[in-house]
């Protein structure tokens, strides 16, 4: 799951998009407010009730973002979710587990080791450089029309690929004799998000 929003804000902020993969071949792009949406007030009504009940229903097994600490408080903010019942799993904070020392890169690069775009790179996916729409062109994404050249396949590639890493993830820590590496990513790292995107979406601020 992944969300495009106006700004970089947790709560006081516009979920945009909202994208969602099952596979690792397969994603869909809903243009939930953004102002080029072809949905009307009634249709994004219906569509607020179906993803409310998705997201409260306690059988869904995982899920899985990157950087889960932006994109749950804005979910639950949007679609005023009271609590979030669902084990997550966050390719970062998978990343992290498997080398922590890697944040020091951003010291000597100036950019994060653990982002999206960087990530990608290192699993051997170019697509955010080869297509049409990138990572630098997502700021302005509130603006740009839905059939810009590349915003799609951009926004798809942003679920899709989080599949795709996270079996790569658990291949490493598998080499690696990591045992208590699902538990440290889903319920030590992801109960923590958890209880972190309460307090953002209850007006607690808190740096994560």
């Amino acid at each position: 799951i992944d969300t495009e929003s106006s700004s970089l804000n947790r709560v006081a902020n516009t979920m945009l998009t909202i994208q969602f993969a099952y596979s690792a071949d397969k994603a869909f792009f809903l243009p939930y407010k953004h102002y080029d949406t072809p949905f009307t007030s009634k249709d994004l009504e219906y569509i607020k009730n179906k993803l409310t009940e998705y997201f409260l229903e306690s059988a869904n097994k995982l899920h899985i973002y990157c950087n889960a600490n932006f994109d749950i408080p804005l979910i639950r903010k949007e679609l005023e979710i009271p609590f979030y019942p669902t084990e997550i799993w966050d390719v970062q904070a998978g990343e992290y587990a498997l080398d922590e020392n890697m944040v020091e890169l951003a010291t000597a690069t100036g950019n994060g080791y653990y982002n999206l775009g960087n990530l990608a790179i290192q699993y051997g996916f170019d697509g955010y450089h080869r297509g049409k729409f990138g990572k630098e062109d997502r700021v302005g994404i509130s603006k740009v029309t839905l059939d810009t050249p590349g915003l799609v396949e951009y926004a798809c590639y942003d679920v899709s690929l989080l599949i795709a890493m996270r079996e790569q993830q658990l291949l490493r820590a598998a080499e690696e004799k990591h045992t208590k590496y699902e538990n440290v990513v889903k319920n030590l790292i992801g109960n923590t998000i958890h209880t972190f995107s309460t307090m953002n979406v209850n007006g607690i601020l808190i740096d994560q």
